[in-house]
């Protein structure tokens, strides 16, 4: 499927705002309430409107925000990291499987 320039950027506008508002509400909670989840949603929206290395670059973004949102957010370190990291993961999963999907 061919991507349309004009749809490629408001699809990305759109998730360029939802995941600064996932990280905005991950900075603002305390650690334990698992709004990092979220970073998942906009996933679902690139799968035609988008190049195909734009779910790296989103789940590499996103990778980065989980982790940050880790060290910034306020509260005891009761949620262990590892939760972070398989989020991480399964981020990355979900591109592979976008991108080898679009070959």
């Amino acid at each position: 499927m061919k991507v349309d320039a004009q749809s490629h950027a408001g699809t990305t506008v759109m998730i360029v705002s939802f995941i600064a508002a996932v990280f905005v509400l991950d900075l603002l909670t305390p650690l334990g309430i698992p709004y990092w989840l979220l970073y998942g949603i906009p996933f679902f929206f690139i799968r035609y409107n988008t190049p195909r290395n734009f779910a790296f670059i989103l789940a590499g973004t996103c990778t980065v925000l989980i982790f940050v949102g880790y060290v910034l957010s306020p509260g005891e370190r009761a949620e262990p990291l590892t939760h972070r990291a398989s989020a991480a993961l399964i981020l990355w999963s979900v591109a592979i499987i976008l991108a080898r999907q679009r070959l």
